[in-house]
């Protein structure tokens, strides 16, 4: 190291590094000797260089490894990407929730609206069917036959009754129903059939005297009417008695009246 030069009463000296001691706190610094704690410049910008290297180096294989493991994704759900790395076929465009939602109830649910208003229809005509047998069983061995019977269309009384009776599913029968479509009380309550609502053959008890069925039923006292069982010649043809009939199904019922098949009431 050059010796200092030092200026003493204007007289210029040069001096060992080696002779001068500084004070406690002070340190000589030149270009070989560094002060404690402290680094040239030069090895601070290489130190830093080294390590912005360092951390790109990194920062590109993080990079490579995250785009191989979502490309082996990609590839594992069966997506394909270009050769910008972007997956084939898909669209970015904002999606129309309204016409998905469209599409998705088209698919899904119009199906299931198509099958409902089927089976509900389907229910409907059975349930009415239900009624129409109700009354012809009902009025079979009591009505004239030109009233229970015809070759073209409904007989006359279903097509007089079948509006006043409607099919109660939880009570499992045809009951008469009012103006509001609510089922009618019997005047005698649960005692008169269990139930306490007015079926087909409560009906036509308690409309007897009236004219219209006064016109439909058969006269019984003239011992024609089939009321009176035992009375007449019986062989060709089949008769019942109200209580087995009324546990025959819908379909018993109609092939019995439709064979000529005759209810009579027990006494």
């Amino acid at each position: 190291m050059p010796p200092f030069k030092i200026n003493i009463d204007g007289t210029e000296h040069d001096v060992e590094r080696s002779a001068i001691t500084p004070d406690e706190g002070f340190q000589i610094v030149g270009p070989d000797e560094v002060p404690d704690d402290m680094v040239r410049q030069s090895v601070m910008n290489e130190t830093i260089k080294d390590r912005v290297s360092s951390a790109k180096t990194n920062a590109l294989k993080n990079a490579h490894q995250q785009e191989q493991v979502r490309n082996q994704v990609l590839s594992e759900l069966g997506i394909e990407v270009d050769e910008e790395g972007n997956p084939k076929g898909l669209k970015t465009e904002e999606v129309d929730l309204e016409r998905e939602r469209e599409k998705w109830a088209s698919n899904n649910l119009d199906p299931l609206k198509e099958q409902l208003e089927d089976t509900q229809e389907q229910l409907h005509s059975i349930r009415e069917n239900a009624v129409r047998q109700s009354i012809r069983g009902a009025f079979a061995g009591k009505a004239k036959d030109e009233y229970l019977d015809s070759e073209i269309g409904d007989p006359y009384v279903e097509q007089v009754f079948a509006s006043k009776f409607k099919y109660n599913p939880e009570i499992g029968k045809v009951l008469q129903v009012d103006s509001d479509g609510n089922f009618e009380r019997h005047p005698n309550g649960k005692k008169a059939n269990g139930h306490g609502f007015v079926e087909p053959e409560d009906y036509i008890k308690l409309n007897a005297d009236t004219k219209l069925m006064k016109r439909i039923l058969k006269d019984d006292t003239q011992g024609g009417s089939g009321f009176n069982q035992g009375s007449g010649d019986n062989t060709d043809k089949k008769v019942i008695t109200r209580t087995k009939f009324d546990n025959l199904n819908p379909s018993e019922r109609m092939s019995f009246m439709q064979d000529g098949g005759q209810v009579v009431d027990q006494n």
